[in-house]
């Protein structure tokens, strides 16, 4: 079971979605985030005198735009996408949607929390949407829609980077989110999983993000205010334990797409080499095990799969390396049963790589589509992950550690910047009216601030009103 994003054009009113490669590069950001995702979520189905209305910020105008009865499946979260010229660095802006309705309180609690209950408690849990809206600059900014950073330059902005962080915020990182805000004291996120992830150490945050520079096995997390030209963040574990402490239910175990597959290796520029072993275990015919890393250019990785246990007498271990497009750079499969398997490759860039364990029999699955190979022997295995040649690569572990006041981000590139995201207000939970018309809307777009320099904005956001 997973959340599924559906991007709905119908407010692309200035065409910046008109192009294939834009919708592609957003559908495979929502991919990324909402596969993620093992939420069960209600639909949202108006009959009789159960009647809504969907409360958004249109994202060709700025202005609020409601949309009458629509009618949302269930698991699904709908998200008007668009662009607009925004003013100085803005990169973009999303946030989850308000509502208005007419009907009976049930009817309300269904559009409000769409069966999630800790969403409707006093002391808010859970958080659910019926979706929202984004929006992403048509003008100042030199967007990379690749769905890797093949071409990504260090004077452009990474769209797939910034497609997640606003997703990020639809699905509940911000301040009128009561189940974010109560875990924020003394400006640290308190999250119990969040702080397990990051060695029991609460990471600072504000009311809609982690502190500017907050890392996660090495690399910067996706919710942090800002993101570097030429570069490229995918969600960390940090995000994902912090989408799990407001309530969302992760596919913690879930491995076998390049959607689902959770980091282990992380790869930086510095001398040095690093190894990794994993034990574990093709459990169904259909069954891979993707295992992400992160590599930098010229670095060498070395990966190696074989069986492993007496009781493990069939398997033939198959081991593939792709982008994150799902494009295949390399395989290993040197002999049968009991052979050693052993891939290695030389990165060209930097970016996000992921190896897969399976069988032999099993080896034509495609690494975007679940269960999608002919099928093949079980078995334990163990796979050795190996970097050298220059690069230094640390296997992520449960906990990251971040300085209590992070320093800005830098970039070694003479001609890189950082730009900050917009940061979305969002609407908080609805504020009670009649019982028969009970209603929330979405907040207006943050005011801006003047740029920091030509290439830096930041962004302050008003206390929202509610009709």
């Amino acid at each position: 079971m997973t959340v599924k994003f559906v991007f709905d054009y119908r407010f692309d009113t200035n065409g910046f979605f008109t192009d294939p490669a834009h919708r592609t590069a957003l559908e495979h950001a929502g991919k990324m985030l909402g596969e993620r995702l093992a939420d069960t979520l209600d639909p949202i189905v108006p009959s009789g005198s159960n009647t809504w209305s969907a409360a958004l910020t249109h994202p060709g105008t700025g202005a609020t735009q409601r949309v009458n009865n629509p009618r949302i499946a269930a698991d699904t979260l709908v998200i008007y996408a668009g662009g607009r010229s925004f003013s100085g660095s803005t990169l973009a802006e999303g946030g989850s949607g308000g509502w208005s309705a007419n009907g009976s309180d049930a009817w309300f609690d269904a559009i409000d929390a769409r069966g999630e209950p800790g969403a409707l408690t006093a002391i808010k849990t859970d958080f659910a949407t019926w979706g929202g809206s984004i929006t992403f600059d048509t003008v100042g900014t030199p967007w990379h829609f690749g769905l890797t950073t093949a071409g990504l330059s260090s004077g452009e902005t990474d769209f797939v980077s910034v497609a997640m962080h606003e997703l990020g915020h639809v699905l509940g990182i911000h301040s009128g989110n009561d189940s974010w805000g109560r875990l924020i004291s003394a400006g640290k996120f308190t999250g119990p999983a969040t702080m397990a992830a990051n060695g029991g150490v609460a990471p600072p945050a504000s009311s809609s993000h982690f502190a500017d520079g907050v890392k996660s096995d090495q690399l910067e997390v996706m919710m942090d205010p800002s993101i570097t030209n030429g570069t490229r963040k995918l969600m960390s574990q940090l995000d994902a334990a912090a989408l799990k402490d407001i309530g969302w239910t992760l596919n913690s175990t879930a491995d076998d797409t390049i959607y689902t597959a959770q980091h282990h290796l992380t790869q930086l520029g510095q001398a040095g080499t690093n190894s990794a072993i994993v034990r574990s275990t093709i459990g169904t015919a259909k069954d891979v095990d993707i295992y992400r890393i992160y590599a930098a250019a010229g670095s060498d990785l070395s990966a190696s799969a074989m069986k492993r246990g007496a009781g493990t007498t069939k398997l033939n271990t198959f081991v593939r390396l792709f982008d994150v497009s799902g494009r295949q750079l390399a395989i290993a499969n040197q002999g049968g049963v009991g052979a050693t398997d052993t891939l290695n490759y030389r990165f060209v860039r930097s970016d996000y790589y992921f190896v897969s364990v399976t069988s032999f029999e099993n080896r034509t699955f495609n690494p975007l589509v679940l269960a999608s190979g002919r099928g093949g022997p079980t078995g334990l295995y163990q796979l050795n992950l190996r970097t050298s040649n220059g690069v230094v690569a640390s296997l992520a572990a449960s906990s990251s550690r971040v300085a209590a006041n992070p320093a800005p981000i830098t970039s070694t590139a003479p001609d890189s910047a950082s730009v900050f995201l917009a940061m979305p207000q969002q609407q908080s939970q609805p504020a009670v009216l009649p019982l028969a018309n009970r209603s929330a809307a979405p907040a207006t777009n943050p005011p801006k601030v003047p740029a920091i320099d030509l290439l830096l904005a930041s962004f302050a956001a008003d206390d929202e009103e509610w009709i």
